[in-house]
């Protein structure tokens, strides 16, 4: 969940708010790596990889340190790897505390660097405060007893929380009740990046027809960000529309990608044809892409608050997503449709509904004056003087 040389997409969001902090107080970055035994290195290119990490790297000034842990696998891997984590991150964060006399640990995801988080501040003294993201508080502490377990400690044992939206303090209030307050930050947008552009242009750039309605997805293809239904309701859209294509952005080497499943999807849909898969992109190519549709679709089952929903808003393009806290509440009647979740019929009128209306981008974009990363920063920073202030 942070940007490395082995993949420099990761975590950009958690990046952003890292570099603005950057710029008010010291701070180190690690980012632990699964230890790969030589032979999966050479059998695995994802696991190969991970042996290729450096120990250290910087990104955008900002030092980054990589040991390695031990992750496990099965049905108790993911709170194990919390405990593995917290071993393998020990050395590395002492020589920090030492060097540096740290005053809070700012850990990402309740599971499972939440739980190395509360683990390692015990054991050097050091306040914590845990942001949540999304499928980690989410999903996470449902996989098994011992993840829930796992969960309750780090949501009782951490100083405070960070949550991206409001719908993430609800889903840790349902693992524990009682933990530890929590503060509502939303993600900034790099609005210089993400503009509304002259569409034909950007389409000649990208290599895209300028003249057909154009759908854009973007994200990781797993089963949770739900693009089986964007292919069904697409291939039902494509039955009416002979002119509309879809763009499919992203995909992960590190995670379940379903690339191919999908693509054979769009066959029996019967509209593989108007289906482009480009893979993953660089991420400062992504206001190219955001910009170049005529609209967004993002149909996911479970999210926190993707922040690629508030970067198409910012580009100007009305976006059609799945009715969830994280989303809806960022896509108003202004900015777009909200469906049903896993109702590929739904997603189909609405495509059609989005695709027949005349958007104004810059109404469309309103709500992204509000969406700066100086004030992510500035807002997280304060929970995190509070921590180090309470546990002086």
């Amino acid at each position: 969940m942070y940007p490395s040389p082995r993949h420099p997409n990761s975590g950009v969001f958690i990046e952003r708010t890292v570099r603005e902090l950057a710029r008010r107080v010291a701070l180190d970055v690690v980012s632990p790596v699964p230890w790969t035994p030589r032979p999966l290195g050479r059998l695995s290119a994802r696991w190969g990889a991970y042996a290729r990490q450096p120990a250290t790297s910087r990104c955008h000034g900002v030092p980054v340190h990589h040991p390695r842990y031990v992750q496990p696998l099965g049905r108790w891997a993911l709170a194990v790897s919390g405990l593995t984590m917290a071993a393998g991150a020990r050395s590395t964060v002492a020589r920090l505390v030492a060097r540096t006399g740290a005053d809070v640990i700012h850990v990402h995801q309740l599971l499972p660097d939440g739980l190395a988080g509360v683990l390692l501040g015990a054991r050097f003294g050091c306040p914590v405060v845990c942001t949540l993201h999304g499928s980690d508080v989410t999903e996470a502490p449902n996989q098994a007893p011992f993840a829930r377990a796992a969960a309750r400690f780090v949501a009782r044992r951490a100083r405070a929380f960070v949550a991206a939206s409001r719908n993430l303090v609800d889903a840790l209030a349902a693992v524990a009740p009682d933990h530890a307050p929590a503060a509502v930050v939303p993600y900034g947008v790099d609005t210089d990046a993400f503009v509304p552009r002259d569409r034909a242009a950007v389409r000649r750039r990208l290599g895209i027809p300028a003249d057909r309605p154009l759908v854009v997805y973007a994200g990781l293809l797993i089963a949770r960000k739900g693009v089986d239904v964007l292919l069904d309701g697409f291939g039902r859209l494509a039955a009416r529309r002979p002119d509309v294509e879809l763009v499919v952005v992203g995909g992960s080497d590190e995670r379940d990608d379903r690339r191919g499943a999908l693509a054979a999807r769009a066959a029996r849909a019967g509209c593989r044809a108007r289906v482009r898969f480009v893979g993953r992109r660089p991420h400062d190519e992504m206001p190219l892409w955001l910009a170049a549709g005529d609209v967004f679709a993002f149909p996911s089952r479970l999210e926190g608050s993707p922040n690629v929903v508030r970067e198409a808003v910012a580009c100007g393009t009305p976006c059609v997503v799945s009715a969830l806290p994280g989303i809806a509440e960022v896509v108003g009647p202004e900015q777009g449709i909200v469906v049903p979740i896993d109702d590929a019929a739904a997603l189909a009128d609405a495509l059609a509904r989005a695709l027949a209306r005349r958007w104004d981008p810059a109404t469309v974009r309103a709500p992204a004056a509000g969406w700066r990363w100086e004030d992510t920063a500035a807002r997280t920073l304060a929970v995190l003087e509070r921590a180090r202030r309470d546990g002086a």
